[in-house]
């Protein structure tokens, strides 16, 4: 999310959320990128515990960097075709 202040500063504020107990987080590598280079002016906010039957959660708030306040482990796998689907005419 991208906040304008009154006096023309622009912040990034980034929320995630999750119905884990303690604060854990997917981001994409662009992501991250985006808040090491932004990181004097970007929070990162973590909406964790949620339970929608009960309407409870907790939240964290971080500034900066996301790599001060969270070990970041690369978890995700990309697939790619290894060749062209066969189509048929039309």
């Amino acid at each position: 999310m991208e906040v304008r202040l009154p006096d023309e500063k622009v912040l990034y504020v980034e929320v995630k959320g999750t119905h884990a107990s303690s604060p854990r987080l997917f981001m994409t590598e662009g992501e991250r990128i985006f808040a090491s280079v932004n990181s004097a002016r970007y929070t990162l906010i973590v909406v964790f515990a949620v339970d929608l039957l009960k309407q409870t959660h907790s939240t964290v708030e971080q500034p900066r960097d996301p790599t001060d306040h969270f070990v970041l482990v690369r978890s995700q796998w990309i697939g790619l075709l290894k060749q062209e689907p066969h189509t048929s005419p039309a």
